[in-house]
């Protein structure tokens, strides 16, 4: 972070920061806290409140197609597994989405490493969010280490 862009911001202050990372230890830091907004309405334009209007009668329909969907939780699986193959691709693990979706109707034993690693990170998620999202970092991380099958050396399936 380029600290000299915030030092001076109108809309808020660097505040000092610290923790523990489960990789790297402990830190000191700092974060961009913004001021709060305040009760008086911002001054925008027409076509700005016009687009708010706009997104937030979208949103009332999106809420309204969620409560037709008999059992949501059905879009879990598939959403979970997509977000887990595109994390792993940026990790350098590739696997076809079709193969990550289809991944139940193959046996586990034919199963590449590369879906086993991405189906792990997408079990690792899902064990470590249940159904509300992670309140700390490193959640699904340790949940990785309870629930991930043993993905073997690099090479040993052949080149």
């Amino acid at each position: 972070m380029d600290r000299s862009i915030f030092e001076r911001s109108p809309t808020g202050s660097l505040v000092k920061i610290a923790g523990t990372d489960a990789r790297t230890g402990e830190y000191e830091h700092v974060a961009f806290q913004p001021y709060p907004l305040g009760e008086e309405e911002p001054n925008l334009a027409g076509t700005t409140w016009r687009a708010v209007a706009a997104a937030g009668t979208e949103l009332g329909r999106l809420g309204q197609a969620g409560r037709q969907i008999p059992d949501p939780t059905l879009l879990r699986q598939p959403t979970l597994r997509a977000e887990a193959q595109s994390t792993s691709a940026l990790e350098g693990t590739f696997a076809p989405l079709e193969d990550v979706l289809a991944a139940d109707l193959t046996e586990p034993g034919a199963r590449s490493a590369s879906l086993r690693e991405v189906l792990n990170v997408a079990t690792a998620v899902r064990t470590g969010c249940g159904p509300s999202v992670p309140s700390a970092t490193g959640t699904a991380g340790s949940a990785s280490s309870r629930t991930a099958s043993p993905i073997p050396a690099a090479g040993q399936y052949g080149p």
